[in-house]
């Protein structure tokens, strides 16, 4: 860990420093409120002491708790205000979850922490990551406080066996880090508040082998085992259907007829290591508190068979922007609606997400459910809008024609046909996973899809 202490900090001219290695005072941060769908970003700004270099540093941190840990960085020097909110369109609002303000010392725990689970994981830290270095010297700057504060939280587990708590950082591993920052972690919990919601965020937790965050919605007294997937790896959810289990209403024993007892069943679609699978998992609840979990049966499927069960109806509009001395606009930053790009081959992808996460309310849940649609701007200035629903492709077509015309563009620009298909995966993610280049020519190939 790179130290950065008075001691060592480079002196440039007249007491001041290099804004690297400048003293750093919190202004504020913040994270999203979506730790149980897996991840957040977070944001901090500081304020740069005694530097002629820069006045403000704003940083971003996504973290992926179920995986990679912190997965990606985002260093802003002195950054103007329209360049932090064009990251934060891209990227917080992307999360459809409230912003959870944080003082320092949360803050610091969990970027702490995250930063050595990544380690721990064995994934590679941020190209940048000593720009964030400082932030893990000033978490331990009151003695050691991770390791003092951590043995606390062991301190009753560990008096059978004293040598454990000598080496309590082998013993545990990432565990003791996931302590310190577990009260910062269950503050970005959304709160739950039907039974849709806690049975699919509780899947979601599972299949992640995320017991710490599991465990503050289940009963103890009844629950012996939470690892509800002992032969599976960490994967994802992307399916789930919900259904009451009403034949079990009237076997409530005596101890349970004045109690809100009910049974569920919860029939997933999983993907584990390229591998799908059908779950079928009964819960027993008391209101919004799991009293039982029961594994029934667990059914390896193909990928065809999961390409069926995700099929359904796609809407799609194609554009062309037709003008060889005028760039094609910026669409992350100028499209109104919050979108996260991701580089292809053969272009631009831009997945434009709803403002919230409604969708893990309903009684079947659908990993995507989040997105409105999805653009992709081809290097031939070819445009593809796409929705699994007419009236969200219509909104879509709408921002998008917006833009061009705010910046006097229209002219520039061509609807060269929309399409009903029938597809499994969404016609846009076929197309960039192919040799073309040209959306329409890919169609012409698959003209029985067309309805």
């Amino acid at each position: 860990m790179k130290q950065t202490n008075r001691n060592n900090l480079k002196i440039i001219r007249g007491g001041q420093f290099d804004k690297d290695e400048a003293p750093k005072e919190f202004v504020e941060a913040y994270a999203t409120q979506s730790r149980l769908m897996g991840a957040s970003w977070v944001y901090v700004r500081w304020n740069v002491l005694n530097s002629p270099d820069a006045g403000s540093l704003v940083q971003f941190f996504y973290i992926d708790y179920d995986q990679y840990g912190i997965e990606d960085f985002h260093n802003f020097w002195d950054p103007r205000r329209e360049v932090v909110k064009n990251m934060e369109h891209t990227t917080v609002d992307c999360m459809g979850s409230d912003r959870i303000y944080l003082d320092e010392m949360q803050f610091l725990k969990l970027i702490y922490s995250y930063h050595h689970i990544t380690l721990l994981r064995g994934y590679t830290l941020a190209e940048n990551h000593s720009s964030y270095e400082f932030i893990l010297d000033e978490y331990e700057k009151p003695t050691l406080r991770a390791k003092h504060d951590v043995q606390q939280n062991f301190s009753t587990k560990d008096e059978v066996n004293p040598k454990k708590k000598l080496n309590v950082l082998e013993t545990y591993g990432e565990e003791i880090f996931r302590r310190i920052s577990l009260e910062v972690e269950l503050l970005l919990c959304a709160p739950i508040r039907t039974v849709s919601s806690l049975l699919t965020y509780m899947l979601m937790r599972f299949i992640s082998k995320d017991t710490l965050i599991a465990e503050q919605y289940i009963k103890f007294s009844e629950v012996d085992n939470l690892d509800i997937f002992p032969d599976l790896t960490i994967g994802t959810l992307y399916r789930n259907e919900i259904s009451e289990l009403t034949e079990l209403k009237n076997s409530k024993t005596s101890s349970e007829d004045n109690s809100d007892i009910r049974r569920f069943s919860c029939r997933s679609l999983l993907l584990c290591k390229n591998t799908y699978y059908i779950s079928n998992i009964h819960f027993k609840l008391d209101g919004l508190t799991i009293l039982d979990v029961q594994p029934v049966d667990l059914i390896r499927i193909s990928s065809c068979e999961a390409a069926l069960i995700l099929s359904g109806t796609e809407f799609t509009s194609i554009y062309k922007f037709n003008s060889d001395h005028l760039p094609l606009p910026w669409l992350s930053n100028e499209f109104p609606l919050a979108n996260f790009e991701n580089s292809a081959i053969n272009g631009f992808m831009y997945m434009i997400f709803k403002p919230d996460n409604n969708h893990v309310d309903r009684d079947i849940f659908l990993l995507n459910e989040d997105m409105y649609g999805s653009m992709f701007v081809s290097y031939e200035n070819q445009i593809i809008l796409s929705s699994r629903h007419p009236d969200f492709l219509n909104m879509l077509r709408n921002n998008f024609e917006g833009v061009f015309n705010r910046m006097g563009l229209t002219p520039y620009l061509s609807h060269v046909q929309s399409f009903k298909l029938f597809s499994n995966d969404g016609s846009i993610y076929d197309f960039i996973d192919s040799d073309f280049t040209n959306f329409i020519e890919f169609l012409d190939l698959s003209d029985d899809n067309k309805q």
